[in-house]
Parts: C-alpha cells; structure tokens; sequence
C-alpha cells in the first residue's frame, strides 16, 4: 500500500531520499548477475513485512522523494541536459562499487538513501509496468492467465 511505503519516509526521515517501484522481477538477482553477490545485502525485515531494497543506481522511474532533497539534489549533482541517471546515478554505482567491502543495508541508508519498496504481497515481482509495453496484457490475455478481465486501480486513501 501506498501507505506503507510512505511511513519509511517518517521512520528515516533524514536518510531516505527516494523510494523506487522495481519495473523488473527480482532486482537483486539482477543485481547478482550483473555485479556479484555483494550486490545483495541482507535485508533487516522479514518477507511478510513491508521492506527496502538498496537500489545500487538512481533511476529515472517511478518513485517518492521529498521535493526540497530532490531539487537540491539536481542543483548540486547534475548538469544542465543531463539525465540524473547517466550522471549522478553513473557516480553513484561507481562510488558503491569501489566500496563494496564495507556496502551493506546500514551504510547504504547512511549513505545513499536510495531504495525499492518491497511489498509483502508482491515480495520481488515488478510492481510498475507500461500500460502498451512488454508486461502489457490483454482483456483477452488476462481472461486466459484467470485474471480479472479488467485491471484494477491502485487507489491512494
């Protein structure tokens, strides 16, 4: 729920500074992948619980920040014509990589304060999609998966 994800604003409220919605299933696997297995610290909550995910890369996709961080952010770390992503989030992997040996949960909140939330009932599994891209499903398609044959909404109380 959306409420959920925003009472890990109030529980860190000087360190979290941007909370992701993973667009791809398992992103720590991809991360293992792609990186090795320091690329996946231990996660301090449990799988039935609400979590965060350390996202090694700013991205430029669905997320929550708090707008004075964020216009700060911009201002110092990014140029104008860039792309936060392929100039601060570049930086930021660099910087994550070189201290992989000391990188876990804690310095990354200490750190970095970038995440993915974990949703209990969705654990790993991409929780935002393009409504015409890859993970797009028809009225059809959705009838023959035993889905409903509409999409629900994601209502905010």
């Amino acid at each position: 729920s959306m409420a959920g994800a925003l009472a890990f604003f109030a529980a860190h409220p000087e360190k979290l500074r941007y909370l992701g919605f993973s667009t791809v299933n398992d992103y720590p696997e991809k991360m293992v992948s792609k990186y090795g297995k320091w690329a996946r610290p231990a996660n301090p909550t449990a799988d039935s619980e609400p979590g965060l995910v350390p996202l090694i890369m700013w991205y430029d996709s669905m997320h929550i920040c708090r707008a004075k961080q964020y216009a700060d952010l911009i201002e110092k770390e990014v140029r104008p014509g860039e792309f936060i992503e392929s100039s601060y989030g570049i930086r930021v992997l660099e910087d994550i990589k070189s201290k992989r040996d000391e990188w876990n949960y804690e310095y990354h909140m200490d750190n970095f304060g970038f995440f993915l939330y974990r949703d209990p009932k969705i654990g790993l599994g991409a929780m935002v999609r393009h409504i015409n891209g890859r993970g797009y499903h028809s009225r059809e398609d959705r009838i023959k998966l035993g889905w409903p044959a509409e999409r629900q909404g994601m209502w905010v109380d």
